[in-house]
């Protein structure tokens, strides 16, 4: 599938008008587990830096995370290759800025940014020339945040098998092979975490059979964050989670180092 293709593909999916999601998971477990937990990882991380004012929002879809950060009072540039999906952040997110382009080869100055936040979107590049582009793009003191899909989850990869549930060339990541992408595009690993250990599928499921559009489902919610929680702080086990989440910051552009916290 070429980039075209692909673009197409995202540009026929529905999309929601108002909070600026492409309307691929259910309305319960989705927004009030999965997609509410991220929102306050990035948030907290933006609020532990108080030098984070210019953010790029890397592949922001149809506006949803612009939409968010513009609210707490960010100065947002969000890219994306869809003409359709920008079209729709523009009206989701007022304040932001939006340019249509590719995010392998980013019509950007040098150092324009202080943070770019990129959510389920370098599984669809080529990563080494994905992750460069937002060194170049970042200030000294840069953060660069990434959510993305492992692929050592097995729900997901039996989807995979049994369902079409991602475009032709999507790559889920390794987490041994997202670190050394990192790492030798000049980004220092400060938090490497694995989120939600079957809440995506189980929104994908829910959706599915018709499920998810009932907020009667709303009580579930709270038991399954509570027990993905537990999960995720099980050593071993929690390398099978759905998500990888990372925080890194910019170091110098070959044989940086990688620090646990």
């Amino acid at each position: 599938m070429s980039l075209k293709d692909e673009i197409q593909a995202y540009e026929k999916a529905e999309v929601s008008l108002d909070t600026g999601e492409i309307e691929f998971w259910d309305h319960v477990i989705f927004p009030q587990v999965i997609r509410k937990r991220q929102i306050r990882l990035i948030l907290d991380m933006l609020e532990s830096r108080r030098d984070l004012g210019k953010i790029l929002d890397f592949g922001c879809g149809a506006g949803w995370l612009s939409k968010v950060l513009s609210s707490k009072g960010y100065n947002v540039t969000g890219i994306d290759a869809s003409g359709s999906l920008i079209t729709n952040a523009m009206k989701v997110c007022a304040k932001g800025n939006f340019i249509v382009g590719d995010c392998i080869n980013l019509p950007l100055r040098d150092g324009a940014f202080d943070c770019i936040v990129g959510s389920a979107i370098l599984h669809h590049l080529e990563p080494y020339q994905a992750l460069t582009e937002c060194h170049r793009v970042t200030g000294s003191n840069a953060v660069l945040l990434l959510m993305e899909p492992n692929k050592l989850n097995p729900i997901a990869a039996l989807g995979r098998k049994l369902i079409r549930i991602q475009t032709k060339d999507e790559n889920p990541f390794f987490p041994w092979l997202l670190r050394k992408a990192l790492v030798r595009t000049g980004w220092i690993v400060c938090r490497f975490q694995y989120l939600f250990p079957y809440s995506l599928s189980l929104s994908y499921l829910f959706r599915s059979l018709g499920l998810g559009n009932s907020q009667a489902w709303s009580k579930i919610c709270p038991p399954i964050e509570v027990s993905e929680r537990i999960l995720e702080k099980v050593p071993y086990l929690n390398r099978l989670c759905y998500e990888i989440y990372v925080v890194a910051k910019k170091g110098d552009r070959v044989g940086s180092r990688q620090v646990k916290i």
